[in-house]
């Protein structure tokens, strides 16, 4: 009862919407290290296995292809399961591969680990990011996309010096370590971040309610058979086209049964509780047992 009623008490841009928007910041700052310190990376790489420039540059150079390879896959899979798990995966994912470069023999290895896996990490989580926010938000759309990539600019000024600093003093090995380590905070940051309530709640088979939106203005067909149907109308005013056809114009009342209306107009209102209606064309209403008419 209570998480029905916290569920009905969400709705697009709330606070809990920025609150996801800030996990969604953090997962994305957690998760980017690697990429925006492969200048100094590269360099180390260089360095610890003898290698060329060439070969130095394979490992992260994998890292963007794995992340858009995988991308129409997580999105699938996003659909299937949802947001959280998806996240949460691509966290654990990202942060492990990028430890295991600590038992690294060969230029290979990184490859595969850092460039193959901690790019499909990356993907598994910043795919889910972009979908979450365009759920989770309307009117305030463009600014949670912004503070959702502010957490990316802001790991460009930080992890880049602290790799270097932990590259110097435990050796490149050591820094992957320490990193793996940084980056399982994503997971942490990974679990705020889900589906909003109003969507398909995945693995229980039904839908959630709609998110409330400002009323709709219905149709005059769809007004005019609603108002019929009610109950507890007094009176109702039927105006024709006097101009145009030369009819004199009716009035009538109708009572407390429901009645039904055979042929509706372009346009209706109502007016009050009273049930009082103009029609701007010519309507007919079906008999009813109790209802008084005045022509």
């Amino acid at each position: 009862m209570a998480t029905s009623t916290a569920c009905h008490s969400l709705k697009p841009d709330c606070s809990w919407s920025w609150t996801v928007a800030l996990a969604c910041s953090a997962t994305n700052f957690f998760t980017a290290p690697m990429t925006y310190s492969a200048g100094v990376v590269y360099t180390y790489i260089m360095e610890l296995y003898s290698v060329s420039r060439q070969d130095a540059a394979w490992p992260l150079s994998i890292v963007p292809f794995s992340l858009n390879i995988v991308a129409p896959l997580v999105g699938i899979t996003v659909k299937k399961i949802g947001i959280r798990p998806v996240a949460v995966a691509g966290a654990l994912i990202s942060s492990v591969s990028v430890a295991l470069c600590f038992f690294a023999p060969n230029v290979t290895y990184l490859s595969v680990f850092l460039g193959g896996f901690y790019g499909i990490g990356t993907g598994m989580l910043v795919i889910p990011n972009a979908v979450c926010v365009n759920t989770w938000f309307d009117r305030k759309r463009a600014s949670a996309s912004g503070l959702v990539h502010a957490g990316t600019t802001l790991s460009a000024f930080v992890f880049p010096t602290l790799f270097r600093y932990c590259a110097d003093a435990f050796g490149l090995r050591g820094g992957f370590l320490i990193f793996g380590a940084i980056m399982m905070n994503a997971a942490a940051f990974s679990f705020v971040v889900r589906s909003p309530p109003w969507t398909s709640m995945r693995g229980e088979g039904k839908k959630s309610p709609e998110p409330p939106h400002a009323p709709r203005r219905s149709s005059a067909t769809a007004g005019l058979i609603r108002a019929g149907r009610q109950r507890h109308y007094r009176s109702f005013t039927s105006v024709g086209e006097n101009a145009k056809h030369g009819r004199d114009n009716h009035a009538f009342d109708v009572g407390t049964e429901d009645f039904e209306v055979h042929r509706t107009s372009k346009s209706f209102t109502t007016t009050g509780e009273t049930g009082t209606g103009i029609l701007n064309d010519a309507s007919t209403v079906g008999p009813s047992s109790k209802r008084e008419t005045q022509l």
